[in-house]
């Protein structure tokens, strides 16, 4: 991106295109009922999962932005979500823009070290 570390303005100001959904046509909601239990919020993962690669497989990119937790609150009135209802994150729809943002590569531990396989 070209922005110096030291120039926090400008870094900023990046973050704030999450809220602008990078400038992509579509911007989508997930909501979840907060009565739900850890396996609908698996599930929710999933769905979220899941549209991120039907839209890959259509040559549509998506990035799933939970940024969007930030302003849950303000969020929350907007909508006119009901007690109940949580805004869990947001997802940006559109055509990828292939230049790479960032090169930084961190190390990555094996599966091995990660995972432990019983019963194969």
């Amino acid at each position: 991106m070209g922005i110096p570390r030291e120039d926090k303005p400008s870094r900023l100001a990046h973050v704030a295109r999450n809220f602008e959904f990078f400038g992509a046509p579509v911007g989508l909601f997930f909501i979840i009922d907060r009565r739900m239990g850890h396996g609908q919020w698996a599930h929710l993962g999933m769905l979220i999962q899941s549209v991120a690669l039907a839209a890959t497989e259509r040559g549509v990119g998506s990035c799933i932005q939970e940024t969007w937790g930030n302003v849950r609150t303000s969020l929350h009135a907007h909508f006119g979500l009901q007690p109940h209802e949580l805004l869990y994150c947001g997802m940006a729809l559109g055509y990828a823009d292939e230049k790479p943002v960032n090169t930084l590569r961190s190390d990555r531990a094996s599966v091995d070290e990660l995972v432990e396989f019983r019963g194969f």
